[in-house]
């Protein structure tokens, strides 16, 4: 297979420098910085459904990130590629809510990529990229990362006092908001109010 073909050669290639994988702008590629790291595990003999897969893969490119002295931004985008690729598998029993903070992640695309060559060069089944790529082209942005119906400031003019429940608070009224169950800011107050009585 072509694609696995490619794999073996750019990511699997032990004397590769990872450096030289930019793109033509200047800009490090982190799609394909990302698929090195995510297929080190595979040479240490750890599985793709292996329990500790993901947790390797991590270790290996901040590893491989640090000794090459990539920014911190860089760094992020390529970690957080390995950190997350193994969440398509779970992606058409998502909440809707769920969905769209995945879609949120920084460069989605970059993960949608990784995702479709991963699928290639081992399984070859590619019904759920097409999933995830058809729902986020369905998505406009402003359905993904609408403004926020509350805020804190809001709980704080309906009586609540700051603390670390607010953050548990806001990300529960968001859910609810991104899955369309409340459409106004009194809503929000509301479902709070009858959610979390006492």
């Amino acid at each position: 297979m072509v694609v696995a073909d490619e794999r073996d050669a750019l990511a699997l290639e032990p004397s590769g420098d990872p450096r030289q994988e930019i793109t033509g702008d200047g800009g490090v590629d982190h799609e394909r910085f990302g698929r090195v790291a995510h297929a080190r595990p595979l040479d240490l003999g750890v599985d793709d459904d292996a329990l500790g897969h993901v947790e390797v893969g991590v270790g290996i490119a901040h590893e491989i990130l640090r000794r090459l002295r990539f920014s911190n931004e860089d760094c992020a985008q390529i970690v957080a590629l390995v950190e997350n690729h193994m969440r398509f598998g779970d992606i058409e029993k998502m909440k809707a809510s769920t969905l769209k903070r995945f879609f949120r992640l920084p460069h989605f695309d970059e993960h949608l990529e990784l995702h479709r060559i991963d699928s290639l060069s081992s399984h070859g089944d590619l019904s759920l990229y097409e999933f995830a790529r058809q729902r986020r082209e369905e998505l406009p942005d402003e359905v993904v990362r609408p403004p926020l119906l509350v805020t804190g400031r809001d709980l704080i003019a309906a009586g609540y006092t700051p603390g670390p429940r607010f953050k548990e608070l806001l990300a529960l009224v968001e859910d609810a908001q991104l899955e369309g169950r409340i459409h106004t800011t009194e809503e929000g107050l509301e479902f709070i109010r009858r959610e979390f009585r006492g």
